[in-house]
This record gives C-alpha cells, structure tokens and sequence, in this order.
C-alpha cells in the first residue's frame, strides 16, 4: 500500500467513523527517559521527606505509608501528565525499588514497587492516560507498595526482623514495632493508605490544574 494510498484511508476513516491506525506515540523515547529520570527522583525525595520524621519511632512508622501516600500523589500525577506513555510508571516503580533496595528497606517493598508500578501503568493506560478516575485508581494502586513491607510484621516476624537488623536496623527497635503491632492496625494502615493516596491526587489535581490546563493536559 503506498502512501498515498494510506493518507486517503485515514482520510477516508475519519469521515466515516470507522477505526484508523493510532501512531505509536505511547512508546517511551529518549526524552521521556530523561523527564521520568527527573520526576522519579523527585518522587523518592518526596517519599523520603515524608515519611523519614514518622521512621524514627518504631510505633510512629506505620504511619509512613499513609504520609508518603498524600505527599507523593502531585508528583506521581505530573509524571503521568508529562509522559503519558506505557512504561512511565513501571519505569517510575524501577527507580523507587532500586533506591528503596540500596538503602536497606525491606527487599519485598522494591519488588512490590516495580510490581505494582506495571500494574498502575496499565490501569492509567486503560484511560489513555487522561482519565482523572483511571489516574486516581492507577496511583491507589501503586501507593500500596510499602505495605508490602508492613505486612510482614502480621506474616513473619522472624524473617522481618533478621533481614532488617542484618541491614543495621537496632534490633530493639524492631521489638517495639512488633510490640505495637495489631489487626485492626493492619486495616487502618491500608485503609488509611488507599484515603491519603484519594485525598492527595484531589489536591495534586487542584494544584497542577491551572498548568496542565493551559497544556492541554488533564491528569
């Protein structure tokens, strides 16, 4: 088919409604890695600055992922805005496990991080990348990740414990925290995490509005 042929077919399905060919602008290109290098970064200072005050106490700490979710929902809303390709995320939830790897976190945490990165991918790309509820979904999902860690207070302490105070953790430390432990703080955590990352994508909608807007980009 040449490409006469081809421009008169696209012509010819935008008259009648008919399905065309989509360019393959969802794939990642050098560009997007750079922007996504950026905002990934970004996103693992913010979850850092959020959630560093609440790992000091060994009861305040499950507080982190609730903190981490709201204060990271702006930034995980304008990486999608600004690459809005499949991967994005996934690349994103890369970055997050590595750092969260090097500097001794809990090894499932960084496998929960990519895992659940292609999975919130996937729910944002259902949207095209455009949906406010698909977007709002997609990053819920991913903001699940440091329960992956939490969790295993409730699953198996010993192993937790080990490999943590392996990595430097004071093992009185992990003592309080399972001591602090509970069913009903094992709901809350998740609960409490899935309503931060709802509230902080409203507000993160609120303040990225008036850019992406003028953009023509609705996160």
């Amino acid at each position: 088919m040449s490409a006469r042929t081809q421009d008169e077919g696209a012509h010819q399905g935008a008259r009648d409604g008919s399905p065309q060919r989509r360019p393959a602008s969802m794939r990642l290109g050098s560009r997007d890695l750079i922007t996504l290098g950026v905002y990934s970064v970004l996103y693992v200072v913010v979850m850092l600055v959020a959630g560093t005050p609440f790992a000091f106490s060994p009861v305040l700490t499950y507080a982190l992922p609730v903190s981490a979710a709201f204060f990271c929902a702006p930034v995980y809303l304008l990486l999608v805005a600004k690459v809005p390709r499949r991967g994005a995320v996934a690349v994103l939830g890369a970055v997050v496990g590595l750092v969260l790897f090097v500097t001794g976190m809990f090894w499932l945490w960084a496998v929960a991080a990519l895992a659940l990165g292609v999975v919130a991918g996937e729910v944002a790309a259902l949207g095209r990348f455009r949906s406010p509820g698909l977007n709002t979904v997609s990053y819920m999902v991913f903001a699940l990740a440091p329960l992956a860690s939490y969790v295993m207070v409730w699953v198996n302490q010993e192993s937790y414990r080990a490999y943590l105070v392996g990595k430097g953790t004071d093992a009185a430390y992990m003592d309080s925290m399972f001591a602090a432990a509970s069913y009903w703080l094992l709901v809350a955590i998740t609960v409490g995490t899935l309503l931060a990352a709802w509230l902080g994508t409203l507000l993160g909608r609120r303040m990225l509005a008036r850019h992406l807007t003028r953009a023509g980009i609705v996160a």
